[in-house]
């Protein structure tokens, strides 16, 4: 029927759609024909799942689940109208994959929604690493510590030395 066959067009024209425009260029975002945004990331599953609770938390969306499941972790939240689905799979013990559902009670997912989730957790993997590095330098011992802190001095005293030779 008509009916039928514009339904049809209308699937494959969005499907295209999502596969070009507004996928996150840059980011590393894929899209899938049902609005799941998936992003894979070079980080062990418990830390991708930490880095998803603290998004999560940070954009006020309170969890609902947070359990183990076949295929590796799922989380769930809300915000307003919106019900959330983050699916975690480890592919490697430092490679996990996120997929991102956000059902806001239409036909259509809330991409855009996913996308800032996705986007937030890089930010806080980023945080976690940070926070790492920082307790690592915190163990150093004392002649270490002095030895790291003195390579930017050494390098700064070596370009002030230089310009001062400049005509």
């Amino acid at each position: 029927s008509y009916a039928f066959n514009l339904g049809v067009a209308l699937i494959f024209a969005l499907s295209a759609l999502g596969s070009g425009a507004g996928t996150g260029a840059g980011m590393g975002f894929q899209h899938n024909v049902t609005g799941v945004v998936s992003k894979t990331y070079t980080a062990s599953l418990p830390e991708l799942r930490t880095a998803t609770l603290m998004t999560l938390e940070e954009m006020s969306m309170p969890v609902g689940e947070d359990k183990q499941s076949d295929e590796g972790w799922l989380i769930t939240a809300k915000a307003r109208d919106r019900d959330i689905s983050l699916r975690l799979q480890d592919l490697t013990p430092n490679t996990t994959r996120a997929r991102v559902s956000v059902d806001n009670g239409t036909l259509f997912k809330d991409t855009a929604t996913a996308e800032e989730i996705l986007t937030q957790t890089s930010h806080a993997l980023d945080e976690i690493a940070a926070v790492e590095i920082e307790s690592q330098y915190e163990k150093m011992n004392l002649t270490a510590k002095k030895k790291v802190a003195k390579r930017p001095l050494e390098r700064a005293s070596t370009k002030s030395a230089t310009a001062k030779h400049v005509p």
